[in-house]
């Protein structure tokens, strides 16, 4: 590392120096970050329609991991229209980088942030949808100070301790700390926290309990260059190393831990949202018991001036299910199989996002999927004007067509009158915003 930044003069994280003509274009630019290919074109899209029915008009990249994954029509005739570039990574360099490392998963975020062209970059799974627009917040304070903003998952910290021999991290085993997470430990007098009876992630110098999601987060790569630059060493040897050592197996085992170990080890400033994330769901009827469906992730800028409060969901990571037809068809996500009744997935978040989260993305959904929702001209037949030549993406993405009469089969039975019935249900009408022209 430090020959990278003293010897060469790295100044960020990517191909590019301070002493470059190109610096000054680079300096200060901002946009997101997703990732493509196959299936992920397809939950992409619909995250690309999402970040512009915020409001939201910075630009977007889709990243490919190779040549082959690369869909013509798709990146060059459609998604410019949304002010998306698609990012194909060197062939030469991924084929290498597969060989030497095994290289694959989790790690081409590592590789989509490395070969970005912005400086801030707002990163999104590919089930991740923005509530709100996000962009203020890489104008913030907190941003501007940290340079890495994460967000809190739902599952205990289990890192192995000789992480932090190994890191050469000191662990002050007679110290212990408060979060903003556990509150019971938080009410509970420092004088009576024995070594005993200590959760081991509470000692001085360990990291955040609860661990890392993710799913999303903003970094500036010229502040967190360093931190990036050791994540990419965590995340190249991950797998048969340091993905074990910083979660042991527990749930969620992969490269979201690897940011903040890096920024931790190097003492880089960031800041993991203070408000823990909400479950949300509904009450399934055939059950009778609560079936969670997605996290709901706050504000991180009010999370730190008031982690108690009433904060605005800022995202939305729809984990289970993900907007794959399938999944949501089989794992009757939209329909009760005995009952036939309608579902709402998301209800608990309409009043603070101010819109029925249902209705918009099922809306998106549908008509990127669905034939059916066009007729025989290619227009509308729910009369929004919507023309079938750039919203059907059986057009432009090859997991969309690669089944038609299953997927009409799907659409007439279960996503038009569902579309139908949160239309005719919804409490917020004006839901659905849709993103047109050039941006």
């Amino acid at each position: 590392m430090n020959k990278l930044l003293y010897k060469y003069k790295l100044s960020t994280f990517g191909n590019l120096l301070e002493t470059d003509p190109e610096w000054n274009s680079y300096k200060d630019t901002k946009g997101y970050v997703l990732i493509g290919g196959g299936q992920y074109s397809w939950l992409s899209y619909l995250v690309i329609k999402q970040i512009r029915a915020t409001g939201s008009t910075l630009p977007i990249e889709l990243f490919f991991a190779s040549r082959e994954e690369y869909e013509k029509e798709f990146c060059e005739d459609l998604l410019p229209g949304y002010k998306v570039r698609c990012n194909v990574f060197a062939d030469e360099l991924s084929t290498d980088l597969k060989e030497r490392f095994d290289l694959g998963g989790y790690q081409y975020k590592m590789l989509a942030i490395l070969s970005s062209q912005f400086e801030n970059v707002i990163y999104l799974d590919s089930d991740n949808f923005p509530v709100r627009n996000p962009e203020g917040i890489l104008e913030s304070s907190l941003f501007k100070e940290t340079g890495l903003i994460l967000w809190p998952d739902a599952w205990a910290r289990t890192t192995n301790p000789k992480f932090y021999d190994i890191a050469g991290v000191d662990v002050k085993e007679k110290k212990t700390t408060h979060n903003n997470y556990d509150k019971a430990h938080g009410e509970k007098p420092l004088g009576e926290c024995t070594f005993a009876d200590s959760w081991y992630h509470t000692f001085e110098g360990t990291l955040p309990d609860p661990t890392s999601e993710t799913g999303m987060m903003m970094i500036n790569k010229t502040k967190q260059v360093r931190t990036l630059l050791l994540s990419l060493y965590y995340n190249l040897f991950g797998p048969h190393f340091y993905y074990p050592l910083m979660t042991q197996g527990s749930a969620g085992e992969g490269d979201k831990e690897t940011f903040i170990a890096a920024a931790h080890v190097l003492g880089e400033p960031y800041f993991q949202t203070a408000k823990p994330f909400l479950w949300v769901g509904y009450m399934r009827e055939d059950a009778q018991k609560f079936a969670s469906k997605a996290l709901g992730h706050y504000d991180p800028v009010q999370s730190q001036q008031d982690p108690d409060g009433d904060l605005d969901f800022m995202f939305m990571h729809l984990s289970y299910p993900k907007f794959y037809p399938n999944w949501l068809v089989d794992n009757h996500d939209l329909v009760y199989a005995e009952s036939g009744k309608h579902i709402r997935m998301y209800s608990d978040i309409y009043s603070n996002a101010g819109y029925d989260f249902d209705l918009r993305v099922l809306q998106f959904f549908t008509q990127g999927l669905c034939e059916a929702y066009y007729d025989e001209k290619g227009v509308s037949v729910f009369g929004d004007n919507l023309k079938k030549n750039t919203e059907y993406m059986g057009n432009y993405l090859a997991y969309v067509k690669n089944d038609p009469e299953i997927e009409a089969k799907r659409c007439r039975e279960v996503f038009i009158p569902h579309l139908k019935w949160l239309k005719e249900t919804t409490q917020f009408p004006h839901s659905v915003v849709q993103p047109h022209g050039e941006w």
